[in-house]
């Protein structure tokens, strides 16, 4: 081995070393805050999912409620007795 392939050689381990390094200590601490966020997400738009489907059940039922009044008040169908 020349001088010059074991200065490449140690280059590369070098780069190859600062490559994991940076890998270990910054991307994978990254990587899993975003999936704890991200599944804190997907959580909320589950919630906000059912209270959304709650609200235009309820909205469907007060919208035939105040049909139902309106046709009554117009004279043109008679109350149930």
């Amino acid at each position: 081995m020349t001088t010059y392939e074991m200065i490449i050689g140690g280059v590369a381990t070098s780069v190859s070393g600062a490559v994991v390094y940076i890998v270990n200590n910054w991307v994978v601490p990254i990587y899993k805050g975003f999936n704890i966020q991200l599944e804190a997400l997907r959580e909320e738009i589950k919630q906000l999912t059912i209270e959304l489907t709650d609200t235009k059940s309820e909205l469907s039922y007060l919208r035939g409620k105040y049909a139902e009044k309106t046709v009554l008040k117009s004279g043109k169908l008679k109350a149930k007795k």
